[in-house]
């Protein structure tokens, strides 16, 4: 009976483990795709309707979906905060820096997928800066399957260079400058996720993944919700920008 009991204590588990992990696979991949194919309709629309794309109003949508969505959490616990203000400011700033460069660089003739593989590259950024700023280490394994990575990417944009070449020499360095943006994006996300790793490491009130995962929502609510301010500095180009695409949405529902 008490062996009848284990067998099903372990299948209820394996079940629920199997079942939280479908959810977190299908949400994530149904998350970068839902991006990826958002994005590719709004370059289309410039490309072919002429509607104005900005990366900064991209980015602005994003901060206030994630704004809104942690805001009840955090109302609930009466705003308390386990990291002090400061930290979260620091995070703030490389956050805000990261998104708001890795979306303008759309404006310089990079292409999604070449921006979604690049931005991948972000492994190798992160295992130097946590190596030779945070003294950690890693395995052989680790060492390989990032240099693995990072070769694949270096192939795939050595493929799209070659094509923009095609394209004439203005196109080739308008790119250029796009993906010199995206490495000075992949330097803040390693200086922002190895902040991050040793913030919550250090101010989680215990070791458990309960405890460390409230400490990161925390994190993911402030640091979008204190860079909102920051966006009055493009207040002017974030107007333009919505009028361009109400008129643009105009003129197609008239069209058709």
């Amino acid at each position: 009976r008490n062996l009848a009991r284990s067998v099903k204590n372990i299948s209820n588990y394996l079940q629920k483990m199997v079942l939280a992990s479908a959810i977190a696979v299908c949400s994530l991949l149904g998350g970068c795709s839902a991006n990826v194919a958002s994005t590719e309709v709004l370059l289309n629309l410039q490309n072919e309707h002429g509607c104005k794309f900005s990366g900064v109003v991209l980015t602005l949508s994003q901060f206030l979906l994630v704004a809104m969505l942690g805001l009840p959490e955090a109302a609930s616990n009466g705003f308390r905060r386990r990291i002090p203000i400061k930290w979260h400011l620091a995070c703030v700033v490389l956050f805000f820096g990261m998104n708001v460069i890795g979306n303008i660089v759309y404006e310089y003739k990079v292409g999604v997928a070449i921006h979604q593989i690049v931005r991948s590259g972000s492994l190798l950024a992160t295992m130097a800066v946590d190596v030779f700023m945070f003294k950690k280490t890693f395995t052989m394994r680790q060492f390989v399957g990032v240099l693995c990575v990072t070769a694949g990417i270096i192939f795939a944009v050595r493929a799209e260079g070659a094509q923009k070449q095609d394209e004439g020499q203005k196109n080739f360095w308008t790119w250029v400058q796009g993906l010199l943006l995206l490495l000075a994006v992949l330097v803040l996300n390693a200086f922002m996720a190895s902040l991050q790793s040793n913030v919550y490491q250090r101010f989680s009130k215990s070791s458990k993944q309960v405890d460390r995962t409230a400490t990161a929502r925390e994190g993911l609510f402030y640091n979008h919700v204190l860079a909102l301010p920051i966006f009055l500095i493009y207040s002017s180009s974030i107007q333009e920008t919505v009028h361009s695409m109400w008129d643009c949405s105009e003129s197609r529902t008239a069209l058709s």
